[in-house]
């Protein structure tokens, strides 16, 4: 393993390969915390508005 690594690195073009790869994988990683971040945040908008509502409901229900 440590060979083709060597050789790997030895070859220009296969380096060069390898980091554009890696920063391909970065910025995917990047976009996909983003994305999970933005659809926690709706996610737990949401949750408090459903909770507000029924909280309401409920305090209405029992005063009448």
């Amino acid at each position: 393993m440590y060979k083709s690594f060597k050789s790997i690195i030895k070859n220009q073009k296969g380096a060069i390969e390898n980091i554009l790869v890696a920063i391909l994988l970065v910025m995917i990683g990047v976009g996909a915390f983003i994305a999970y971040s933005t659809w926690m945040e709706n996610q737990n908008t949401n949750v408090k508005n459903e909770t507000t509502n029924v909280i309401s409901k409920t305090l209405n229900d029992t005063n009448n």
